[in-house]
């Protein structure tokens, strides 16, 4: 679980990475 919840967290912040790069466009 711990390592399924690190995958997540990962996801979220590659999510966020794309909104921040989008916005500077």
């Amino acid at each position: 679980f711990k390592v399924l919840g690190n995958q997540i967290e990962t996801h979220r912040k590659k999510l966020r990475n794309v909104e921040q790069i989008h916005r500077n466009l």
